[in-house]
């Protein structure tokens, strides 16, 4: 059976059975086979043929090898069922926690009046929840469409609410999208026709691009308690530019926006956006916090300064921190300031696998705005692995603060010092 380690934090249930978040699929024909083929456009299959493994459903090397061994799989026995229930549950996890693309905003922006009124439309929007019925009665959630036709047509520019629930303190708002991108694939020349092999066999490389369309889940998760917006945008893959993922975070922005003030004329654009910056000096400096595998930085000496072109440096799988040419190199300087970090810590409970914080930023960072308000949180595939990840933004955060407060006492000390010798 699938590990309660999928549903759990610490030893809090997160998800349970008869829940908000989890409506019974046992006859409503929802089968194995659907299931696996929203896995194979959502999931590594890593992580897909961990589920459908150790609940003894044979799978291949790819996707592709396990979605045919499933199709021969009797759909209707209670082997078949009870992993169906499992592999739906390991998909509404991912659906909230899987590769994400993390923006907070302060609610405190707002004054008394409109805390109350947007708090009062939470609850309604829980008691009849603003949903596109004709779509989740097609896809129930987190079932989504997998053929390229029904992806290419669907309006990005407006995403689906498929849910909305309440956990604790925290009020989720899931919505369905679409990401489109670019696939760079190489191409083995042989695969060619003979003429068209002609004329092409003098290259050594031959690359095609293909056009992915990637279903989404983007979350809007309010948490009263904290007075804090959390906007988590799907990363589906690192072949989506920056760009297309920013969109994506206008379009779920202002898809809630637009209920919020529907329903209590109540606006969150505008809400002050959660810095980032500021710890990442404390995440580079802690050697004991994982193993920094991205970094971008600026290293400067008495007369001159260096930025390796503004270009950060990936080497996944090792600590920058401890590369011997990056540790002469700043010993051999004055002061080193990143401006972007990729930090890896093993996944929890599972051997060979990391999970990662990135805070990515240019180097016009440390010039001009020196603010960056995105946060990439990957390869979490349990709830505990997520909070693990944010409470280390929590916690350098902290420390971050902590040292520019002393630093201002410090000036300030070293002001009323000179004012007193004059």
């Amino acid at each position: 059976m699938l590990t309660t380690r999928y549903l759990r934090v610490g030893s809090t249930p997160y998800i349970q059975r008869g829940d908000a978040m989890s409506d019974a699929h046992g006859d409503d024909g929802i089968t194995l086979s659907r299931v696996v083929e929203v896995m194979a456009r959502r999931l590594n299959h890593l992580v897909g043929a961990r589920c459908l493994r150790s609940n003894g459903v044979a799978v291949g090397r790819n996707w592709t090898e396990t979605l045919a061994k499933v199709s021969k799989v009797n759909q209707d026995t209670l082997l078949a069922k009870d992993v169906t229930q499992q592999a739906l549950e390991l998909l509404r996890v991912h659906s909230l926690i899987g590769n994400k693309r993390v923006t907070w905003y302060d609610l405190k922006g707002l004054n008394a009046d409109m805390v109350t009124s947007f708090s009062n439309w939470l609850d309604k929007a829980l008691d009849s929840p603003p949903l596109d019925e004709s779509w989740v009665t097609q896809y129930p959630f987190p079932l989504t469409p997998i053929d390229d036709t029904s992806l290419r047509n669907f309006d990005r520019s407006k995403p689906k609410l498929v849910k909305v629930w309440q956990e604790g303190g925290r009020t989720y708002f899931q919505f369905f999208s679409v990401r489109t991108y670019n696939e760079r694939v190489e191409l083995a020349p042989t695969s060619f026709s003979k003429d068209a092999y002609e004329n092409i066999r003098q290259y050594s490389k031959i690359i095609g691009i293909k056009q992915k369309f990637a279903p989404c889940f983007d979350t809007v998760v309010v948490d009263r308690s904290e007075q804090r917006i959390e906007l988590r945008v799907d990363v589906p893959s690192a072949h989506v530019p920056n760009e297309i993922q920013q969109i994506a975070n206008q379009h779920v922005l202002g898809s809630f926006n637009a209920l919020s003030y529907q329903g209590c004329q109540t606006s969150i654009v505008g809400l002050s956006a959660f810095d980032f910056f500021p710890m990442l000096l404390p995440l580079y400096r802690d050697n004991t916090a994982g193993k920094v595998s991205t970094l971008g930085f600026a290293a400067y000496a008495e007369d001159s300064a260096s930025n390796n072109t503004g270009r950060p440096i990936r080497k996944k799988g090792h600590d920058l921190r401890e590369d011997k040419f990056h540790k002469s190199g700043a010993a051999a300087v004055e002061d080193l300031r990143p401006y972007t970090i990729g930090v890896e810590w093993p996944a929890l409970g599972r051997k060979d696998e990391v999970i990662e914080l990135e805070i990515p930023g240019s180097i016009h960072c440390l010039y001009k705005s020196r603010a960056l308000h995105v946060a990439n949180l990957s390869g979490c595939v349990t709830f505990a692995e997520y909070e693990f990840l944010t409470h280390k933004i929590w916690h350098y955060s902290e420390i971050a603060a902590k040292l520019a407060a002393e630093a201002l006492s410090q000036a300030q000390k070293a002001i009323e010092s000179a004012k007193a010798g004059a």
